[in-house]
């Protein structure tokens, strides 16, 4: 499926520069490879059998998310959150109807089944994080990181006791995104034309370092416009684990200066750990210095004045910030025994809500209602999150009142942390994590023929995420099958299935038996792409509209490719469009072959189209249903959503070159030939010529015999030449034309115009009997 397709051109051509015809050889090929869809994959295909358990690892999330399991038959499952190196950072027990939400350290989720053998129409549904009622209180930071004037973002938060002489800033990691950053930033007054010069010291503490990773620390000094534009920046690094200063402890001092420009009416200083991967860390900040031009102290902070108390919450009896071993975030809540911790939060009456908080020790929890006759919902303990924190948890309720309080009694010396009052967002767009073999039916392709896509990979602002789940074995023939449902970052999901590592040949036979589908914004395809990724060539054995029923259209596109220019930009695409019955009704077999001269196409078994050019390379079969895309345009109200492309059969041959002897019996009396060597005086200017006269050149049945050293036709007819000299009595150079009864007719030793060899074929009897029957024909 190329990114430009041209319905009505023709643009014959050669795929090379030094083109080695071998028009001689009648077109035969092995089948190699027959798929009826009889037999399919093995029933629990995808999954990973352990003990008494079925697993697979579905798709990415990210903290916060929720997502909710559904299917027949359920009755123990766990969703099981996955880290970037996938590694189990945390589970969930199913509970039929309630999402579950993913952890701050997930990337990933995977999916645990017990008692799995009646389990069936399994689907996975990501909604959008929750929004937390309480704002992020129960994080127990807050949004200044503890230093007045300071805006936090991303977990980072200023300390006492861990700086050079007292306090610093922490900030940690991993995050969600690559190149994630935490850290502090600030305003402060500068004026144009100054030098400012900023230090700062930067370490990675030894408890939690960051050498191995390419994590790093930067000190960022920036001049900004009315507008709050940047116009001139400067950054430093004080910590640099691929560099290796600041690192194991060691407190490391970067400073970085610069002019300020004309317009500048303030500056702005951002301390920030920044994560190129997934991996953690701790990076601390102290004794930040900046100075302008006449030694003017614009801004000195030594994070010593720092305050995390946060107002909204009442604390009866004792309690303390604790920095060292958070849950989440940069902060727990130490509560001594009997300490009660309580907040008031807003409900939204119309929406589910669940409270989840996380504790290391015991706790008693609840959601009371101070203002409403309705009895308190108490939390459970429910699972070990990890590290020595339980999860606790309420059931999902509805129709509760709009005015509430969560309540938490330390029962001994307790931590708490990461503390959430979540409800639904409002009017949410959820997507969908495909899962492989979802019946657990094994009713998929056989994965040893088939691969199946389970990616946003397409071209042509294509609009679908090709799952796993939309490809199917129903009824012994495949189905690639198209929903209005968002994956990824798509809007729709499809099928896509290609033999790319298996069954990949150098010139063959395809041919592929499917029913297209109707609709407007379908655009399924039948092609071939080089097994080495390069592109072009392709060759689209089939491309069909949904909205044009009655159209399919054959393409090839070639290279090489220049000055940032496509194949159809240079004149190297061969395409035509054939118009016959609706294709969306009955089944049709699609073909094309695909021999050292050229390529051929047929639609149930009558050749459409056809071209010389001939990719050099090894390629190997896609089969997709396209949604949307430049071509067919989007998808509308009337496009019928779950239709398929069916296919009943794909068969797949190798050409092969038969032995010259059996090729000379098999031409006599059907073709005529030109035995040309290579090395002839102008035998290059001949070959041109019948390129650019094929058609004529084919109607007088004449085939070309190129002896190029010891093979024929080049190194891709792998033949003896000595047979051929030796029969037709070609020493060297020269060419010889061979009639149809195998008679010498003509010998040259330079290469003869092609005008000459039309004249002396025209002039042959049996040439001219055939001239008179095509007439009376």
């Amino acid at each position: 499926m190329a990114c430009k397709i041209s319905q009505e051109s023709s643009n014959e051509g050669t795929y090379s520069n030094h083109m080695l015809w071998t028009l001689l050889l009648l077109n035969e090929f092995d089948l190699i490879f027959h798929d009826d869809f009889s037999t399919t994959a093995k029933r629990y295909e995808g999954w990973t059998l352990v003990g008494d358990a079925a697993q697979q690892n579905l798709g990415l999330v990210r903290p916060g998310e929720q997502v909710l399991l559904e299917g027949q038959g359920l009755q123990q499952a766990t969703l099981r959150w996955l880290d970037d190196q996938a590694n189990v950072v945390g589970e969930d027990p199913w509970l039929e109807g309630v999402p579950a939400t993913a952890p701050p350290a997930a990337r990933a989720v995977g999916l645990t089944l017990r008692d799995y053998t009646s389990v069936s129409n399994l689907s996975v549904t990501v909604a959008p994080p929750a929004e937390d009622r309480l704002g992020g209180l129960g994080n127990f930071e807050r949004p200044d990181g503890g230093v007045e004037g300071w805006s936090a973002f991303n977990q980072a938060i200023a300390w006492e006791g861990i700086g050079r002489e007292g306090g610093a800033l922490r900030t940690v990691g991993p995050l969600n995104e690559r190149y994630g950053g935490s850290g502090l930033e600030r305003r402060f007054e500068v004026r144009a034309g100054t030098i400012l010069r900023a230090s700062v010291f930067g370490r990675a503490p030894a408890h939690a370092t960051v050498r191995g990773t390419k994590n790093f620390g930067v000190l960022r000094v920036e001049c900004l416009a009315e507008d709050g534009r940047v116009l001139e920046w400067r950054e430093a690094r004080p910590v640099d684990a691929e560099k290796e200063f600041g690192v194991d402890g060691q407190w490391h001092q970067a400073s970085c200066e610069m002019s300020t420009p004309i317009g500048t009416v303030s500056g702005r200083v951002v301390l920030v750990f920044v994560q190129p991967e997934f991996e953690p860390g701790t990076i601390d900040f102290d004794d930040l210095k900046i100075h302008s031009e006449d030694q003017n102290l614009q801004l000195h902070e030594k994070f010593d004045q720092v305050n995390h108390i946060q107002e909204s919450w009442t604390v009866k009896g004792e309690s303390r910030y604790e920095l060292e071993t958070p849950l989440s975030g940069t902060a727990a809540l130490l509560l001594n025994e009997d300490t009660e911790l309580s907040v008031p939060v807003v409900l939204d009456p119309s929406r589910p809500v669940s409270v989840n908080l996380a504790a290391r020790g015991l706790v008693e929890a609840q959601l009371r209602f101070p203002n409403a006759q309705h009895p308190p919902i108490r939390l459970y303990d429910s699972s070990d999150a990890g590290q020595g924190w339980r999860a606790w948890r309420s059931n999902r309720m509805e129709g509760l009142p709009s005015s509430a309080e969560v309540v938490v009694r330390a029962r001994g010396d307790v931590a708490v942390d990461a503390l959430r009052v979540s409800q639904p967002t409002a009017n949410a767009e959820t997507r969908s994590l495909p899962i492989l073999n979802g019946n657990l039916d094994g009713q998929l392709p056989n994965t040893k023929d088939w691969e199946i896509a389970n990616d946003e990979w397409s071209f042509n602002n294509e609009m679908q995420f090709y799952a796993q789940d939309c490809v199917s074995v129903r009824n012994e023939a495949l189905h690639l099958t198209a929903l209005n449902r968002p994956v990824g970052t798509r809007k729709y999901s499809s099928g896509h299935a290609t033999t790319k590592h298996q069954h990949a040949v150098k010139w063959g036979r395809w041919e592929v038996r499917a029913r297209l589908p109707q609709g407007r914004g379908y655009w399924p395809a039948i092609w071939l792409l080089p097994t080495d990724g390069s592109w072009p060539p392709e060759i689209d054995i089939m491309e069909f509209i949904g909205h044009e029923p009655r159209k399919v259209h054959h393409s090839a596109h070639w290279g090489p490719l220049r000055d940032g220019l496509k194949p159809w930009d240079l004149g190297q695409t061969s395409t035509k469009t054939f118009a016959g019955p609706d294709f969306t009704k009955d089944f049709h077999d699609f073909a094309c072959e695909w021999t050292p001269e050229g390529v051929v196409w047929f639609v149930d078994g009558v050749e459409r189209h056809r071209t010389t050019a001939s990719p050099r390379k090894p390629m190997y079969l896609i089969l997709n249903l396209a949604v949307g895309g430049d071509w067919p345009g989007p998808p509308d109200e009337t496009t019928p959503w779950n239709a398929s492309m069916e296919v009943e059969h794909v068969k797949i041959w190798k050409w092969i070159a038969s032995k010259p002897e059996k090729r000379i019996k098999e031409l006599k009396w059907s073709k005529r030939l030109l035995v040309l060597d290579a090395t002839t005086v102008k035998s290059q200017d001949l070959r041109t010529e019948i390129d650019r006269n094929i058609a004529a050149w084919r109607d007088r049945d004449l085939h070309l015999v190129l002896l190029d050293g010891d093979q024929v036709g080049g190194e891709e007819a792998d033949q003896d030449a000595s047979f051929w000299r030796k029969k037709f009595r070609i020493a060297g150079e020269g060419a010889v034309l061979v009639g149809k009864d195998g008679g010498v007719k003509e010998r040259w030793s330079v290469a003869p115009p092609l005008q000459k060899i039309f004249d002396l074929v025209d002039a042959m009897p049996m040439r001219q009997r055939e001239l008179r029957d095509e007439k009376n024909n």
